[in-house]
């Protein structure tokens, strides 16, 4: 969807060791099927780089360490390789 940003960060459950983690924001809205931010333990997150989903262009980006430059390389080239795969799937027929 048109400003739609995915959004590289960690989130930080209470009762476990924060994890690197990507989700949309949409609106302003945080879209996130795997980790709501209603939901105990998704609620805490950081955020260190926005990603325009089209271009795959690094909008903002706020990292804290050296880990988060890598995650943000790693980030930037497994959505590159899932975009790359989406465009030579056969569409035409739904997956079961």
């Amino acid at each position: 969807m048109p400003g739609s940003l995915i959004i590289f960060g960690e989130i930080s459950p209470i009762d476990r060791k924060p994890y690197p983690h990507l989700w949309v924001e949409q609106k302003g809205e945080i879209v996130d099927e795997v980790c709501p931010p209603e939901q105990t333990g998704c609620d805490v997150r950081r955020q260190f780089a926005r990603v325009r989903p089209a271009s795959l262009q690094i909008y903002i980006q706020n990292p804290q360490s050296e880990k988060d430059l890598n995650r943000i390389k790693w980030g930037i080239e497994y959505l590159k390789g899932l975009k790359s795969a989406l465009g030579h799937l056969e569409v035409s027929s739904p997956l079961p």
